[in-house]
């Protein structure tokens, strides 16, 4: 079985990092239309960038760096196209869909493969879920895994296909729970963790976001089955990004949550002091990047499971 955190996240340099307009992504509720100077965008954003990768490493938890593809504006969001198993003693990398046509040019799983072999001396195997692109299944964004309870949720959506889903479930033998959830204006929610995040001592989640009063129930039962503490946010505080957030440890074991400010900003009092209990809240300051890419923290970084 995969642990539920890691002591090893990956991120993308966002060398190429801009305001992305195309159409298809029209959908991103985050996304604000404002304007500067491309090349100031830029320089803000990689500043943000290395300033959150400095201050993980500092406390003793690795940060694996990969190069961005020629003018990849999003590819900063490392987390939409891969995520990591462990089967039977292997390491897995799966890649999935991106929904968007011009995301598609950040995927990069032999230079993935190569860049996790020279950092971790560990050679993971490939699964590619890609196909013809008729459907989408946005990585770790869309799909988010319990592995204490071998269970994944799927907040469904054109960037979350079920049936994909369905099949990567299957290849790990999990359960698959599916539903549709809303933000505070009735919106449907794209991306799973814009709602739901689960770690190996906390879970964040939004069940007032899902309408309907048999799936909501579904979802509280089997996240209660993990005996974790669950945090309880608000369809407010998802706008916030407060799910958005996630824990991992560092070499000594120690657990740490990772976050944007935004996001901490939009807690409570007493929700902090629940947080604290288990983990040590990363403060990343990414504004620049959560307006003009959509994203936030936990968007930039992939946990890698080792082995």
């Amino acid at each position: 079985m995969s642990a539920q955190v890691s002591d090893a996240v990956l991120m993308v340099d966002p060398e190429y990092f801009a305001l992305n307009t195309q159409k298809t992504d029209s959908d991103d509720a985050f996304r604000r239309a404002v304007r500067l100077n491309e090349k100031a965008i830029q320089a803000l954003a990689r500043d943000e960038f290395y300033e959150m990768v400095n201050y993980i490493r500092s406390k003793d938890i690795k940060v694996i760096i990969m190069k961005s593809p020629k003018n990849a504006a999003d590819a900063v969001f490392t987390n939409d196209w891969l995520s990591t198993y462990i089967i039977n003693g292997q390491g897995y990398i799966f890649i999935y869909p991106m929904y968007s046509e011009s995301r598609r040019c950040e995927i990069q799983p032999q230079q993935l493969l190569q860049t996790l072999e020279s950092e971790l001396k560990i050679k993971y195997k490939l699964k590619d879920f890609r196909g013809d692109h008729s459907e989408a299944l946005e990585g770790n964004a869309a799909l988010v895994f319990d592995n204490s309870t071998k269970k994944v949720f799927l907040s469904k959506s054109p960037r979350a296909d079920e049936k994909l889903a369905k099949k990567v479930a299957d290849e790990l033998g999990y359960e698959l729970i599916t539903f549709t959830s809303y933000d505070h204006k009735d919106r449907p929610i794209y991306q799973t963790t814009q709602m739901l995040s689960i770690g190996e001592k906390l879970i964040f989640v939004c069940l007032e976001s899902i309408k309907c009063d048999k799936d909501r129930d579904i979802v509280a039962q089997a996240l209660h089955q993990s005996n974790k503490t669950i945090v309880d946010v608000s369809q407010k505080q998802v706008h916030l990004r407060c799910c958005n957030s996630l824990e991992v440890k560092n070499k000594q074991g120690k657990s740490y949550l990772i976050l944007s400010t935004t996001a901490d900003m939009g807690f409570t009092d007493q929700q902090k002091q629940l947080i604290d209990l288990h983990c040590t809240r990363l403060l990343c300051h990414v504004k620049t990047i959560e307006d003009f890419g959509g994203g936030t923290a936990r968007c930039m970084v992939a946990e890698i499971l080792k082995p």
